[in-house]
């Protein structure tokens, strides 16, 4: 369980979403969140490479 109050969690899952890191799906009255595991494999190759060459 996290600490984080339902305002905290809904502004994160916003900004997780609009920074494509998560994709949102609608199920009837409920959202589910899934991770885009594309775009984190892009960030890890570019933190990858970036730490390898400073």
């Amino acid at each position: 369980q996290l600490d984080l109050s339902q305002s905290a969690t809904s502004r994160n899952l916003r900004q997780l979403t609009a920074t494509g890191y998560l994709i949102e799906r609608r199920r009837e009255t409920a959202k589910c969140y899934s991770l885009n595991r594309e775009r984190i494999d892009d960030t890890m190759r570019a933190l990858t490479w970036f730490f390898r060459t400073r």
